[in-house]
């Protein structure tokens, strides 16, 4: 059986992201994914995660608030899931981010996975006065934060960064088996050790061999080794490996065949981006979601 397969929606104007998630829906998309910049510089001096100069997207990219545009597709929609890859948390404060998460979890009934990650465009903290240096220690502080915020009666912290008095926080997410998940991003160890903890890991794919220098392809054998050893993580913390969901985007557009081969290497979902770009900018996306329902057809996605 192939993965989920799941549709990057990030280059869909906003007045087509409605129609984008009931048609995705209709088509047998699992799920659709947006991700976060909130501009992107004149100059990119950071290097992106998947290769220097293979950043798929453009200065023209249309980047909406990712947790809003799914909210109104939420609203839209009965069954597919909604997907954040990733939102770069440490740019905000965790009760800010919090509220969001728990507004969404509860408009579109636990259909949300919740991809958050320490960012790598040094230009978004520096613009926030953030320091980006300290990411790192701000995303452990914030997973802290959200864990006390989703599960006490009433919460406080100490933290550097994020302290808070004792307040009360509602509503709390919602439980059950088709409830909100919360998934860790980014491709360093201690990225991989905070993902374990939670309730699945968001990526590309080909990031996670530096081989591939930024190309678009990814090895079967790497991806596997990788899998296995997310499960491993999870085992060594004492939670259920079968319970952590790996999320794998990808670049080019798969065959059924190579969909196959990705979900026996330990893949539960790919994300594919099938909108074409020509020179930095994506072409023929407001005109039409046909290259959506061209890919869903050739990969016969209502075929189990």
């Amino acid at each position: 059986m192939i993965p989920k397969v799941a549709l990057n929606i990030v280059p869909v104007p906003g007045q087509l992201m409605v129609a984008a998630g009931r048609r995705a829906e209709e088509l047998g998309y699992e799920s659709v994914w947006l991700g976060e910049h909130l501009f992107i510089p004149a100059e990119v001096k950071s290097v992106y995660p998947a290769g220097p100069g293979k950043q798929p997207f453009g200065a023209e990219t249309p980047w909406l608030d990712p947790l809003l545009a799914l909210a109104a597709v939420a609203g839209a929609t009965d069954s597919i899931r909604l997907g954040v890859g990733i939102c770069i948390a440490p740019l905000r404060h965790p009760l800010l981010t919090a509220k969001a998460f728990v507004t969404l979890d509860h408009v579109s009934g636990g259909r949300f996975d919740f991809g958050w990650g320490v960012g790598w465009l040094r230009d978004e903290f520096e613009v926030l006065g953030r320091d980006f240096a300290r990411r790192g220690k701000d995303m452990d502080e914030i997973l802290a934060v959200w864990q006390k915020l989703f599960r006490d009666v009433v919460t406080t912290h100490s933290g550097p960064s994020f302290p808070i008095p004792p307040i009360s926080f509602y509503p709390k997410p919602l439980p059950g088996p088709r409830r909100s998940r919360l998934v860790g991003g980014g491709y360093s160890p201690v990225a991989f050790d905070r993902a374990a903890r939670y309730d699945g890991w968001y990526g590309h794919l080909v990031r996670l061999d530096p081989s591939t220098n930024g190309g678009n392809r990814w090895d079967p054998v790497v991806v596997k080794r990788f899998t296995a050893q997310m499960r491993e993580r999870r085992e060594r913390l004492d939670l259920d490996p079968a319970s952590f969901e790996i999320t794998g985007a990808v670049l080019s557009l798969p065959t059924r065949e190579q969909l196959q081969v990705l979900a026996d290497a330990g893949v539960d979902r790919v994300v594919v981006n099938p909108w074409e770009m020509v020179e930095g900018t994506y072409v023929g996306v407001a005109e039409s979601l046909e290259p959506a329902e061209s890919f869903a057809t050739a990969i016969e996605l209502n075929v189990r």
